[in-house]
C-alpha cells in the first residue's frame, strides 16, 4: 500500500538470492547469472522471479490510475481525492504531507506518463 524504501527492497532481495542459491544450507556457493538476468520474465530468457522494486511501483500506479480516471462510483478514490487533494487536481497535489501511502502515491505519478496514450 506504500513506497517501500530501497533499504527494504534490499533486505528482501538479500534473503531471497541466499534462498536461491543456498537453499536451507549455510555453505557458500557461487552465482552462476546475475541478480538483475533472474528477475527477468521466463518468456525473455530469465528465471522469472518478481522484481519487488516494479512491483511496488506497479501496485502503487495501480491507485493514480484510479485517481485520474475520476469515477462517481469509486468512493475510495473520492475520499482520497476529498482528504488531499483540497479542491485541487490530482496532478497538481505535492503529497508532502499525510499518511506513508499518500506520500508513496506522487513519489510515482510521473511514471504513469510512459503508458498514457489518446
Amino acid at each position: 500500500m506504500f513506497k517501500l524504501r530501497e533499504e527494504v527492497h534490499h533486505k528482501v532481495d538479500t534473503i531471497r538470492l541466499q534462498f536461491f542459491w543456498r537453499g536451507a544450507s549455510d555453505k557458500f556457493k557461487y552465482h552462476m547469472i546475475k541478480w538483475e538476468q533472474l528477475c527477468v520474465p521466463k518468456y525473455h530468457g530469465g528465471v522469472g522471479i518478481i522484481n519487488t522494486r516494479i512491483l511496488n511501483d506497479a501496485l502503487l500506479l495501480k491507485w493514480v490510475w484510479k485517481m485520474l480516471e475520476d469515477k462517481i462510483e469509486d468512493l475510495c478514490s473520492q475520499l482520497l481525492k476529498a482528504k488531499y487533494c483540497k479542491n485541487k487536481p490530482f496532478v497538481t497535489s505535492k503529497g508532502n504531507t499525510g499518511s506513508q501511502f499518500w506520500k508513496g502515491v506522487p513519489a510515482v505519478r510521473y511514471k504513469i506518463n510512459f503508458g498514457l496514450t489518446k
